[in-house]
């Protein structure tokens, strides 16, 4: 019998339990921990997809997509707080497994005796431990439970007890939800020293909901959901009303109605991570909640969406083999080239990777890393070459070392220290020269027209050297520095040339690379292996291209041998 033939009679069975009767009180807080149902009023069952839904409705954590990291905290009276924290761990085609706890502490009490005198303090806390499963059964049905061990410790009792909750969520046509869940089909019982016990009532709630879209520009999602709670030998039905409106899925405002009051609510949500507040209304007060939550790892349903037949499991397999493996070769690669220094490098080779893995932190972290790295070392680089042109007395040159410098880190204040006294003596030196330059007209004279030969003739190298020995009998002679200028131009012309050839190869193999990885990312090895071999035409001896076609056509054959055998 496979899973889901199984699993939905026993939940046929579970659900059968919501027709007896109810009575006595529930750890109503439980239900207070997802800060995103308390600011819709406590009806978001139908939209829970967190972490935190194992305390609402666990059939919730079958839609989860990513991993995800919820923690909470918030004072409810005098010393009295209530904290918790939940994990959720998706797996493929294997529903997603949940791991929570949370504790209710009433803070110190006063014991008094028979006549108010203060004879000391005690608390009153509780402990609760969820180990939860959610499972998305069909396209339109989600299920769900949750095993949990509940604990009490009051005064110098302690005692605990386990329990079981279950739920369902519908996906129905026309953007509608629907969610039924029921709260301790086995109930936890607590025995006390005086032989007497007490056990959590049988409870449940249906609610539903419907979501829609206005406006495309601004990606924004308006939700609306209602709920009834029923609970054992309790003539009362609690009711409970929610909106919710986000744009960009960055911004989401909240609002509620319910049996107590009115509740408000807010989110912002940036990459990975998300704050969640919640304004709640008690009958004794208004309650500020706040709750934060980390989302990481690859999205599983987006993967599972994939997975319509073997062939493409099998793909994705093959995939994420090659792939896992180039990026563990990739960090070894980075990691030694960083200890030794050739950052350049290593920034090359964290962009082949970000190519295999757009998202991956540790490559998006040292790229920050080796950039800084990169920037601080040019800078200490180009410090030491002004010191040496200073010392030789080529502040000319000095000064456009100096203002490289500046340019990249125009906080400097020892290179801007150091242009400023360059530009000062040069000015001191080009004033003493004045005395000199007429005793150095012959010289000066030879070597000029000397130049100038040269660069008729296109000896550009030379020409730069004759009139640098212009320069020493005459710093000032301002003419020659712009035929110097003008020769350094020439010479940088054909240097760019060169460059720009090299730069445009390199760009078309970077394509190429890209185009290769994204297209084997995509399963459409055929292509990729294509891809590969135009890249090995503009760079026949790349050893890295060589090696992922081998690898690929090997796995390939190895593919398509299974596809024939289904």
């Amino acid at each position: 019998m496979n899973k889901k033939s199984l699993i939905l009679p026993v939940f046929a069975a579970l659900f059968f339990s919501m027709a007896l009767p109810v009575f006595a009180n529930n750890l109503t807080f439980l239900n207070d921990l997802d800060i995103k149902n308390s600011g819709m009023g406590g009806a978001n069952a139908p939209f829970s997809s967190g972490a935190f839904s194992a305390f609402i409705n666990p059939a919730g954590l079958g839609l989860a997509e990513r991993q995800e990291i919820s923690l909470v905290y918030y004072n409810l009276f005098e010393e009295a707080s209530l904290s918790a924290a939940s994990y959720c761990l998706p797996l493929i085609e294997k529903g997603t497994l949940s791991l929570s706890g949370a504790i209710l502490n009433s803070g110190a009490a006063e014991e008094r005796d028979i006549n108010n005198v203060l004879t000391g303090t005690f608390e009153d806390s509780y402990t609760a431990i969820y180990a939860s499963y959610g499972i998305l059964l069909y396209d339109f049905l989600s299920a769900g439970l949750s095993l949990k061990y509940l604990s009490h410790d009051f005064y110098n009792e302690s005692t605990g007890g386990f329990g079981l909750d279950a739920g369902v969520l519908f996906i129905l046509p026309y953007d509608l939800r629907a969610a039924v869940s029921v709260t301790n089909i086995i109930k936890p019982v607590f025995k006390y020293s005086s032989n007497e016990s007490d056990s959590l009532p049988l409870s449940g709630s249906v609610s539903a909901g419907w979501s829609g879209t206005f406006f495309k520009d601004l990606q924004d999602m308006l939700k609306f959901a209602a709920a009834l709670s029923f609970e054992e030998l309790n003539e009362n039905i609690i009711w409970n009303t929610g909106v919710q409106y986000s744009v960009y899925d960055i911004f989401f405002l909240r609002g509620g109605v319910n049996n107590e009051g009115f509740t408000a609510g807010a989110s912002v949500k940036y990459q990975n991570a998300e704050i969640n507040y919640a304004l709640v209304q008690k009958p004794a007060d208004l309650v500020h909640r706040l709750s934060v939550a980390y989302s990481f790892g690859d999205d599983i349903r987006e993967i599972e969406s994939k997975f319509k037949n073997k062939e493409t499991k099998a793909r994705y397999e093959l995939i994420e083999k090659i792939k896992n493996e180039t990026i563990n070769d990739f960090e070894r690669e980075v990691n030694g080239l960083i200890k030794a220094g050739d950052y350049e490098n290593a920034l090359k080779t964290i962009g082949k990777a970000l190519v295999w893995s757009p998202r991956n932190e540790w490559f998006l972290d040292k790229e920050l890393e080796v950039t800084e790295l990169l920037r601080s070392g040019k800078v200490k680089s180009f410090l030491y070459d002004a010191d040496f042109l200073i010392e030789n007395a080529m502040y000319i040159d000095a000064l456009v070392v100096l203002k490289d410098i500046l340019s990249l880190d125009p906080k400097n204040e020892a290179a801007s220290a150091k242009f400023k006294r360059t530009q000062e003596l040069i000015r001191t030196l080009g004033e003493s020269n004045y005395s000199v330059e007429s005793g150095n007209k012959e010289i000066i004279q030879k070597n000029f027209e000397s130049g100038l030969d040269y660069y008729a003739a296109s000896r550009f190298d030379r020409a730069i050297e004759e009139w640098d020995k212009v320069i020493k009998a005459s710093p000032l002679q301002s003419q020659v520095y712009k035929y110097i200028q003008s020769a350094q131009a020439k010479l940088k012309k054909i240097e760019q040339a060169v460059t720009l050839k090299k730069a445009a190869g390199e760009k078309k193999l970077s394509a190429l690379y890209n185009e290769a990885v994204m297209l084997y990312t995509k399963g459409d090895f055929e292509k990729s292996i294509s891809a590969w071999k135009e890249y090995l035409k503009l760079d026949p001896e790349n050893q890295e291209a060589k090696n992922y076609i081998e690898k690929i056509t090997k796995e390939y054959l190895e593919l398509q041998k299974q596809k024939l055998e289904w």
